[in-house]
């Protein structure tokens, strides 16, 4: 059966030989030879999703769910909100989307895109954290590995299964990613109405509030005071937009925000509870063990730089 592939690994195999040749005369020696690379900072993707969307597709409803999201844009620009930021993904550019940010597709229902989404669940961020809000170009190494990628579910017929060889693969592309230089500063630009629909408009500001100051309390009372609903309102309002509660959805941000300070920072527990705008550490810690499956100081041990 002929296989893409070996296809393509065929018809650069001798330029690669040389390449390596060329390479291998000038690897150092170790310093030494029994301690060497390490995988402290690889990024194990895990339950991985691949599907591809073209022509013109309606505007999304909003989503935030517990999974990475790294789309590539082969041609038609559309705008990305994430949390409470648009960006306008351009051809040949990627961007990912972090879990539990809040994000929807808008402007792209009038035009053909050609967009391909991976999705995928992963414990150790590495510096994938610094790609957040930014889009960003990928190199011809990446691009190779999503060939790799699409050939492998085209060939599984995208089926579940427990093989390592996807896995392999967008841990290469994630690799890349984490050292990759944004090529697009955080636009802070709040969408336009043309962007979004009045439902994602009200998300937006409910959103927009919520992050302004996250070392505060925000209660569901306080968001509807700021959007002048009643609170019962806009607990359904919110759950059927989003599928998620309000409550539910303050609390995820704020852990979401924790998880960035615990990696990126050297604050102490104590300080990031503060941070976080939680009335004690008991509250803090339990609250977070709920959501992340263990406590605070266990995901500081194997997360932090």
């Amino acid at each position: 059966m002929f296989n893409i592939n070996d296809y393509i690994l065929d018809s650069i195999a001798s330029d690669l030989k040389i390449e390596i040749q060329k390479n291998s005369n000038r690897i150092p020696d170790p310093f030494n030879y029994f301690h060497g690379k390490t995988t402290k900072d690889l990024i194990i993707p895990e339950n991985i999703l691949m599907f591809y969307r073209s022509k013109t597709i309606a505007d999304s409803t909003p989503s935030i769910h517990e999974r990475f999201v790294l789309i590539y844009n082969f041609s038609g620009e559309g705008s990305v909100i994430i949390d409470n930021s648009a960006f306008r993904l351009k051809e040949s550019e990627a961007i990912l989307i972090y879990p539990h940010q809040y994000h929807v597709y808008a402007d792209i229902a009038k035009i053909n895109i050609s967009w391909l989404f991976i999705t995928f669940e992963a414990q150790n961020h590495g510096t994938l954290t610094e790609r957040i809000n930014a889009t960003f170009k990928l190199s011809n190494f990446s691009m190779l590995n999503i060939l790799f990628l699409s050939n492998y579910f085209i060939s599984t017929k995208n089926q579940p299964s427990e093989e390592t060889h996807a896995s392999l693969l967008l841990a290469n592309i994630l690799q890349e990613i984490s050292i990759t230089i944004p090529i697009q500063e955080l636009n802070k630009d709040i969408p336009t109405e043309k962007e979004l629909s009045s439902s994602h408009l009200l998300i937006q500001q409910i959103i927009q509030f919520i992050h302004e100051d996250l070392t505060q309390a925000v209660s569901i009372d306080d968001v509807a005071q700021e959007v002048h609903f009643s609170p019962s309102h806009l607990r359904s309002k919110f759950k059927k937009i989003m599928g998620i509660g309000l409550g539910t959805y303050i609390r995820k941000t704020k852990i979401h925000k924790a998880c960035l300070l615990i990696q990126n920072t050297s604050l102490t527990i104590s300080q990031i509870s503060q941070q976080c705008g939680f009335s004690s550490l008991y509250s803090f810690s339990r609250t977070f063990s709920s959501e992340m499956g263990h406590s605070p100081m266990t995901y500081k041990s194997t997360n932090s730089k």
